[in-house]
């Protein structure tokens, strides 16, 4: 194959491009070359094609060698190279995390208060307890690794989608409460890759799913969407892989697990649910005064595969005082969070009373044990 120069300049809103390669002539034609098509690309200055290589300084850069020319997700943009073949990573998603912001274990950085136990929850996929957490301030910490992020790129919420619920079906949940910060460390993600730090107020993002997309923008330099899941069940330790419901067995398996400053907490342990690396009366506390049932305990979803396709809807407004409950009741869709509280109390108050008369027709000591073991808990 015989490469050489070209003196005509390409224009910057799209042209054809060929490679060809010399043939042997057939024998009955012996000055007749023929010419192969070895590649083609005709390219475009318009998404999805990089925009950033429309005559502003980037020029298009191939990401792999077997990539097909015409196909847009085979470029990005990146400074010239002239006299050089570069084949440059293509744009994506290369890490997602959820980390416990405003915990003791960040002493120096977030990156200390990363959960490894926790995986995000991927398209297709079925819930288990590595997909959501027992933080006591909710999901209030994410991260992303982005590979080949375009230079000097600005995240920002138009570059994320964001969404709540408790059911299997995504596209009816609502948007979620908006970050409080999304910033941009280049260089510190897995592998010499962008780490995007997202933060939410605490408590905003309580016992139900988050869903997370990336969206495929000129700041996040994707061809497609990248979607994930977390999820947050306060107080649950993680006891029975058939539900994530909080009840009696967590708050005794807390009291069998102490933890002091002898003995502290790993990251990982099950039973720390601020994450101050102790498990006391605090920690029985946090996972008594949350237990679930049946009706309002954290889902496992299976996540659908694909994207949600509708907007999102009204969602959760913390300052406001306003929150959109689930669809079961239509009564308490709109209410304020005291009202709700309120009424929260009383339904989990009926739903103990129920099974404390069940225990206690079985002779099951668990409930009345919990509450002598707090009175007894030193403070």
């Amino acid at each position: 194959m015989i490469l050489d120069g070209c003196s005509q300049v390409l224009d910057n809103g799209g042209e054809r491009v060929q490679l060809q390669d010399w043939n042997t002539p057939p024998a009955d034609e012996p000055d007749y070359i023929p010419r192969l098509l070895e590649d083609e690309v005709l390219y475009d200055d318009a998404s999805p094609w990089p925009v950033e290589a429309d005559g502003v300084g980037h020029s298009l850069n191939r990401v792999a060698v077997d990539a097909w020319g015409h196909d847009a997700t085979s470029w990005t943009a990146a400074g010239p190279t002239p006299g050089q073949v570069p084949v440059l990573a293509a744009p994506g998603v290369i890490g997602r995390y959820v980390f416990y912001h405003n915990s003791a274990l960040a002493t120096r950085t977030d990156d200390e208060a990363i959960a490894p136990d926790k995986q995000p929850l991927l398209p297709g996929g079925t819930a288990t307890f590595a997909n959501y957490t027992s933080y006591a301030l909710g999901i209030n910490g994410l991260m992303v690794d982005l590979r080949a992020l375009p230079p000097d790129a600005q995240l920002g919420t138009g570059d994320f989608e964001f969404r709540v619920g408790t059911d299997g079906d995504p596209d009816t949940w609502p948007a979620a409460p908006t970050p409080t910060e999304i910033t941009v460390r280049p260089g510190a993600g897995e592998g010499g890759t962008d780490r995007v730090t997202i933060v939410f107020d605490d408590y905003a993002i309580t016992n139900r799913w988050l869903q997370v997309t990336v969206l495929a923008t000129a700041e996040t330099g994707l061809f497609t969407p990248d979607v994930f899941y977390f999820g947050n069940a306060v107080g649950e330790s993680g006891d029975s892989a058939a539900d994530a419901k909080v009840n009696a067995t967590d708050v005794l398996l807390t009291r069998n697990n102490p933890r002091t400053f002898l003995t502290p907490a790993p990251i990982d342990f099950h039973f720390d649910f601020n994450r101050d690396s102790r498990v006391n009366a605090t920690d029985m506390l946090i996972t008594r005064n949350h237990q679930t049932h049946s009706l309002n305990a954290l889902k496992l979803i299976t996540a659908p595969e694909g994207k949600s396709s509708s907007a999102p809807t009204a969602g959760l407004h913390v300052d406001e005082g306003e929150v959109t409950l689930p669809t079961y009741d239509a009564v308490l869709e709109t209410t304020t969070i005291q009202d709700w509280e309120a009424f929260s109390a009383k339904l989990d108050c009926s739903f103990e009373f129920e099974l404390t008369e069940q225990l206690a027709k079985k002779k099951d000591p668990n409930e009345d044990a919990v509450d002598e073991l707090l009175q007894m808990w030193p403070s």
